[in-house]
């Protein structure tokens, strides 16, 4: 056994080091299926990540499939951790399908090991593909019950669904984990539909949370911004102005220039249209300074936009075919610019400009495989198209 360790130790130095043909070959004499299960298991692991490191793929995952069949009668906690390896595995290889099968699974032998943090984490990772995936209402029943589970509201083996969150002022197991589960659940609850659920979860992970944190911030942003689509512009503003605090407090330039633009998107809504374009002025120059192409493309919409709601056409041309320009070499971006400035033309009744300009952001779209921009302009089109309404 002793001779068997310093196996995997030697393999583990020599991962280290950069040395995978040598991780491999310490590695060799512990794969034999003779070799003790739970050995074997953590020679697998690491042949896996060495295969990985050296860009074989097809190998690290066949190192982890026989991982999964060692680990399943060592228990349902090492058949958990098998599983949750391969699923990054087959997360990186876009098997998308796959890996949330393998994170299901795993939550399910971490909920028969009593393994509540364990779990969280997994059903947390669960949320978070099936939001990539569209698939919401199963990314708000992963992420809420990673959040029930990190509060201890309910055991282990609790059932998955989209538990409500606690109210603020009431204890909490792991906090900052619980808070965390709550940002990514608030997320995929707004891209849901269901903002009052959004609402609550970033209420109760702002009160979790204390100090000047990237994770606080980001619930504040957010929280700023369901409340500004429920209605509550005043409470958005007064939430972004804190989240915009804690951004210069922690010398946040970026997340700051991010907020900005939020802040006047939302000023922009609740008809003060001065602090709009003051914001999305300073957001814009922040951003060129920064060379962050998409926050500048950012900025100079909600300018543009500001610039329409104020009845100032030419000022809103003019941010619009910014934004264009600042996007030239990132199709994506460009897809997006171009539908813009063609909405600003339809706004100021310029038809033929807006339908050559939609004709060109649905090319741009799906040339860049962007298909809900591509789907927006031919929906633009036929709205153009259409005879008007009497």
């Amino acid at each position: 056994m002793e001779t068997l360790r310093r196996s995997l130790a030697e393999a583990a130095q020599k991962l280290q080091k950069g040395d995978v043909k040598g991780a491999l070959a310490a590695l060799q004499p512990l794969l034999d299926p003779t070799i003790e299960p739970a050995t074997r298991l953590e020679a697998l692991r690491i042949v896996s990540l060495a295969r990985l490191l050296a860009g074989d793929k097809k190998g690290a995952k066949a190192a982890m499939d026989e991982a999964v069949t060692v680990a399943t009668p060592l228990g349902p906690s090492q058949k958990g951790r098998a599983l949750e390896r391969r699923s990054l595995i087959r997360q990186d290889q876009g098997e998308l399908r796959e890996a949330r099968t393998d994170l299901a699974l795993a939550a399910e032998a971490f909920a028969e090991s009593g393994e509540a943090g364990m779990r969280a984490t997994i059903e947390d990772r669960a949320g978070t593909l099936a939001a990539a995936s569209g698939d919401f209402a199963s990314a708000i029943a992963s992420h809420f019950t990673a959040a029930a589970l990190a509060a201890g509201a309910i055991p282990p083996n609790g059932d998955k669904k989209a538990h409500p969150p606690r109210k603020p002022g009431e204890p909490s197991r792991e906090p900052a984990s619980e808070a965390l589960c709550l940002v990514h659940g608030a997320a995929a609850a707004h891209l849901g539909g269901d903002k009052e659920l959004a609402r609550a979860a970033l209420e109760r992970a702002v009160s979790l949370l204390s100090g000047e944190t990237p994770l606080r911030a980001q619930a504040l942003h957010n929280l700023g911004l369901v409340l500004s689509d429920l209605g509550d512009q005043r409470a958005a503003l007064e939430r972004l102005d804190q989240a915009l605090e804690a951004d210069l407090a922690r010398k946040a330039t970026k997340d700051a220039i991010a907020t900005r633009t939020r802040i006047a998107l939302v000023a922009r809504r609740a008809g003060d249209l001065e602090r709009a374009r003051s914001q999305a002025k300073i957001a814009r120059e922040l951003a060129v300074m920064e060379k962050d192409v998409a926050l500048t493309v950012e900025a100079l919409i909600e300018l543009s936009s500001t610039e329409l709601a104020a009845k100032q056409g030419e000022a809103a041309l003019q941010a619009a075919k910014a934004a264009v320009d600042a996007a030239k070499d990132t199709p994506r971006l460009l897809a997006r610019t171009t539908l813009h400035s063609a909405s600003c033309a339809k706004a100021l009744g310029k038809r033929e400009t807006a339908r050559a300009g939609f004709r060109m952001a649905k090319e741009i779209a799906e040339a860049s495989g962007e298909p809900v921009f591509a789907a927006a302009a031919q929906k633009e089109l036929a709205d153009l198209d259409s005879p008007p309404k009497s």
